[in-house]
């Protein structure tokens, strides 16, 4: 899609309320009687660009401190807690950049989750879908298809 061709708008939108600077993960290891933690931070989230600040490294600038979230959780290895805190901190980072897209022309192009069939059965002549996904280094926000 090219601005001003197929694209017709894109509406960015940023927002820090549901990021976080630091996930930890604790769990209970029964036998060896002592806690297990799994930690993640901010700018280790998978898909992140290093020349740039994530949503959890803008929070911190923005305070002037880290916001942890701490989870407990049935985990029996550091590693996979380790795992599950870079899971929660992914699914943070992926709600700091959102878009919406709108485009005419693209008949292959359907939202996340949306079947041709659920489009071509809708109502509407216009047969518009919309949908609000994540957007990554490059916009790659779900567009509403019209046709």
């Amino acid at each position: 899609m090219r601005w001003g061709e197929s694209l017709l708008s894109f509406k960015p939108e940023a927002n820090l309320a549901a990021q976080v600077s630091s996930v930890e993960v604790y769990g209970w290891d029964p036998k060896e009687k002592k806690a297990i933690v799994g930690k993640a931070v901010a700018g280790e989230e998978s898909g992140h660009d290093p020349r740039r600040k994530s949503g959890g490294e803008q929070l911190r600038a923005a305070l002037g401190k880290d916001t942890v979230l701490q989870l407990r959780q049935p985990v029996f290895t550091e590693a996979e807690a380790k795992r599950r805190a870079q899971a929660v901190l992914n699914d943070h980072a992926k709600k700091f950049l959102t878009g919406e897209a709108e485009c005419i022309g693209l008949p292959d192009l359907f939202p996340t989750g949306t079947s041709p069939s659920a489009i071509s059965a809708s109502p509407s002549p216009r047969r518009t879908t919309s949908s609000r996904r994540p957007i990554r280094s490059t916009p790659t926000a779900t567009a509403r298809a019209s046709r």
